[in-house]
């Protein structure tokens, strides 16, 4: 192989690498590798979750018209659903981790009986989409300056944790009739029957800074987020693998 060759063949190498590091929805804070050594418990907050059912327009063929237009209606039933799975796979790889998983969950009765807790957790997760919208503006793979208002140092104390976990999920899904009408009318190539988005930070409680962030969603998309098509929120196995490949990133699991 002639030099020039070999040259040419290092710096495509290279771009591809370079390239492929770079394509990443994580942020991080500039200290970030200094703080992960300083987590000793991780609390999952409740995920905040918008998931729905799917109803489609009635597609014209291949047109590109149709009639009505595309709706999603929210089904608490499915949001609670989706909510559980969230949880479950953050408890299940954490504890697979070796950071020490907060023994604190969420109730009806313990809010009840603790009002304060229960108006400050509420407005922390008021901020979680806020922050989420937020971050996403910020180019992917650059440096993450960001901090949750509500008092993260009192969350710590009494969920027991040095890091909360937020999660934002969106989503929605479709029955097998509604799925039905675009592929007998000619329009199911432009049609997405599932849609899932997960979003997650961690929050350092003793100064309220975000110091990690990963989302489900393309490399450096800064608009609208995409929406997974192939998994599904409701299913548990689904939600896992998702959860799964997001804290990846941030944890070190045990062998």
């Amino acid at each position: 192989m002639s030099c020039k060759k070999f040259v040419l063949l290092s710096l495509i190498l290279l771009l591809i690498i370079y390239s492929c590091a770079s394509y990443t929805t994580m942020r991080t804070h500039p200290e970030f590798l200094k703080r992960r050594e300083s987590i000793m418990a991780i609390a999952v907050a409740p995920p905040v979750v918008y998931y729905g059912k799917k109803s489609p327009g009635i597609p014209i063929g291949k047109t590109g018209i149709s009639i009505g237009e595309e709706d999603i209606e929210t089904k608490p039933d499915l949001e609670q659903k989706v909510r559980k799975n969230i949880e479950e796979a953050c408890q299940n790889i954490l504890k697979g981790s070796r950071f020490h998983l907060s023994g604190f969950i969420a109730s009806d009765s313990l809010f009840e009986t603790d009002t304060t807790l229960a108006v400050t957790l509420e407005n922390s997760l008021r901020e979680v989409e806020k922050i989420v919208h937020e971050v996403r503006r910020i180019k992917a793979g650059s440096n993450l300056k960001m901090m949750m208002k509500p008092d993260c140092s009192f969350l710590g104390s009494k969920m027991k944790a040095s890091h909360l976990l937020f999660v934002w999920c969106s989503g929605w899904e479709t029955t097998f009739m509604d799925e039905l009408v675009p592929t007998l009318l000619g329009g199911a190539e432009d049609y997405q029957s599932e849609g899932l988005y997960i979003a997650m930070f961690l929050v350092d409680v003793s100064t309220g800074e975000v110091i990690w962030y990963k989302d489900t969603d393309q490399p450096h998309n800064t608009g609208y987020p995409v929406y997974n098509s192939v998994y599904q929120g409701t299913k548990a196995e689904d939600v896992q693998g998702l959860v799964r490949k997001l804290l990846k990133s941030l944890l070190v699991m045990k062998k």
